[in-house]
């Protein structure tokens, strides 16, 4: 990547509206989900438990804004988020979608509940940016933002 193109992203991430990230556990958290960060979407629909955060140095550095790695370079952890439904999603199929903010970028990923209001998921984000996911099962719909990297 050239000198240029760094300089154009690192601004580009800077300005990122990205989804606070937490580190302690809400009430209510299902057993197990306690240490796992966790995001919110907007409107409180979904929670999504970040389990990628444990194979990277984000678990170290507790970032404040929701971080994610891109699925252009292979790794040995894949960018797996738990979403909870917290308004009725009860069961079924779940879709993840992503835009680009301020690009052309988009990726969709589909999947079945795996047990009640849990939606296992892969986040496979294509290209480094801003990204904004939008999580949708039953009805249901919430978003929230990911600053998205090549490399940690």
């Amino acid at each position: 990547m050239s000198a240029l193109a760094l300089l154009v992203a690192s601004v580009s991430l800077a300005t990122c509206p990205v989804t606070h990230v937490h580190y302690t556990p809400y009430r209510g958290v299902p057993q197990g989900l306690g240490p796992v960060p966790w995001i919110a979407t907007s409107n409180g629909a979904f929670y999504g438990h970040l389990f990628f955060v444990e194979g990277t140095p984000w678990r170290r550095t507790h970032p404040v804004g929701a971080h994610i790695f891109t699925t252009r370079v292979h790794r040995a952890i894949d960018p797996k988020v738990l979403w909870l439904s917290r308004r009725g999603a009860r069961q079924g199929r779940v879709l993840v979608r992503g835009r680009q903010l301020g690009g052309s970028g988009t990726f969709e990923w589909r999947a079945v509940s795996a047990s009640a209001y849990q939606f296992p998921s892969y986040v496979p984000v294509p290209s480094a940016g801003c990204w904004r996911v939008t999580v949708s099962s039953g009805g249901l719909s919430g978003s929230v933002v990911f600053a998205a990297v090549d490399t940690f």
